[in-house]
């Protein structure tokens, strides 16, 4: 099973910019998304060495798939997880 883990914070402008096209993307290909807030909750940052946010991780099967930093463009993000 599919499910993406969305790692940001609310101070973070591309942050705010990334989450509406996630939500849409995710949403529309039915895809279950945990949303971490780097301030809060340090779980992800930690285990998966992220240093920057937004971070999007997608995982198959509780195995990380792939991850990404920063804007992802709404078609690369289809495409990454169209698998």
């Amino acid at each position: 099973m599919k499910r993406v883990v969305y790692v940001s914070a609310e101070w973070c402008s591309p942050c705010k910019v990334f989450k509406p096209v996630l939500h849409k993307v995710t949403t529309e290909m039915k895809i279950p998304v945990e949303y971490v807030n780097v301030d809060y909750d340090a779980k992800y940052v930690s285990e998966f060495g992220i240093q920057a946010v937004p971070t999007t991780l997608c995982f198959s099967d509780n195995s990380l798939i792939w991850k990404q930093s920063g804007v992802i463009p709404e078609s690369v993000l289809k495409s990454k997880l169209s698998f």
